[in-house]
Order: C-alpha cells, then structure tokens, then sequence
C-alpha cells in the first residue's frame, strides 16, 4: 500500500501519478493487495465475530 498524510492532497496526487507511470510499482500493489485480499474468508470472519460477541456476553456476566 501506499501511505499519504491525511489531507494532502498533492502527496496523495503524487503517489497516484506514481502508481500510473510505474509498471512495476503497480504490479507489486496489485500482487500484493490480491495476497491481503486472500487473507479474508467468510469463515474466518464469522468466527472473529463470534469470538467477539462470546467476550461481550462474558463481560456482561462478570
């Protein structure tokens, strides 16, 4: 990914200018957000929410 300070706006046009010129730039942000992207399953994601929820119901019993 690519980090700007929220706001400005000609940083975050910079990177974006960056991003078009650079082939390789965007060859390894697209590799890699396809990577962070196959991280995440429903699976994976309704058992963090239920581990979430079991520690709520705990607090409010304790």
């Amino acid at each position: 990914g690519l980090l700007y300070k929220y706001g400005n706006i000609q940083e975050l046009a910079k990177l974006l200018i960056n991003v078009l010129k650079d082939n390789n730039l965007r060859e390894r942000l697209s590799h890699g957000a396809v990577n962070w992207a196959k991280s995440f399953s429903w699976d994976k994601s309704a058992d963090l929410m239920l581990e979430k929820i079991d520690k709520v119901i705990h607090e409010q019993i304790s």
